[in-house]
């Protein structure tokens, strides 16, 4: 995402080591700038298992693979024909092969969904699953139907960890919510305050809340 917090059809990396962005384009393979630039952006995830990053866009429907070692974006399904929650956050399960987005059905309301894609290769039309109605305990957390809330894999664990903070549908406490892809199922953990400190904005969590392995 840009800056002022809209959508961008742009690629960057950012180092670490010297703190600095580089962009990446032009890029080999299908050219991504030639996307429709909304709001909504794209939805991405890294997955180690094969050093590349997967993107939703919110806006065409497209689900891309950026491989970052060959700077190449491999489009895997065409414009219109894949859908997903707008408004969601993404995050991958490195060990199942999927990917999930949390959050609210649509930017427009607060109603809470889940939903999942196999990105092991196994489905090469790369189908959207609705686990929205299968998951116990979940569906009945309002907070996480929040727009674009902090959603990551833990791997110390397993598990997906969310902080719905304070979104575009209203703020919650000191709460973490911990979700089981191997039971549907979800937990939650609540923290003395200001343990868990609070998002200021009301444009979501998006990766302020994170987890780095290393």
């Amino acid at each position: 995402r840009s800056p002022n917090g809209g959508g961008t059809n742009h690629i960057w990396l950012y180092y670490f080591a010297s703190s600095t962005w580089q962009d990446m384009d032009p890029v080999n393979g299908y050219d991504s700038t030639q996307n429709y630039v909304s709001v909504l952006g794209a939805d991405c995830a890294y997955d180690p298992e094969t050093d590349s990053v997967f993107c939703a866009d919110g806006t065409e429907g497209l689900f891309l693979k950026y491989i970052p070692s060959t700077n190449t974006v491999v489009k895997l399904v065409s414009s219109g024909n894949f859908q997903y929650d707008t408004g969601a956050t993404a995050a991958i399960d490195p060990v199942r092969r999927l990917m999930f987005f949390m959050g609210p059905n649509s930017y427009a309301n607060g109603t809470f969904a889940l939903q999942a894609v196999d990105i092991s290769g196994n489905d090469p039309s790369y189908t959207v699953q609705n686990w929205t109605s299968q998951l116990t305990v979940c569906s009945g957390i309002a907070g996480m139907g929040n727009g674009w809330p902090g959603f990551v894999y833990d791997s110390a664990i397993g598990k997906f960890v969310g902080f719905p903070g304070q979104g575009y549908f209203g703020s919650t406490g000191n709460t973490a919510y911990i979700f089981d892809p191997g039971t549907k199922s979800c937990s939650q953990q609540t923290f003395p305050s200001p343990a868990v400190p609070q998002a200021t904005g009301t444009d979501g969590t998006f990766g302020r809340w994170n987890y780095f392995p290393g």
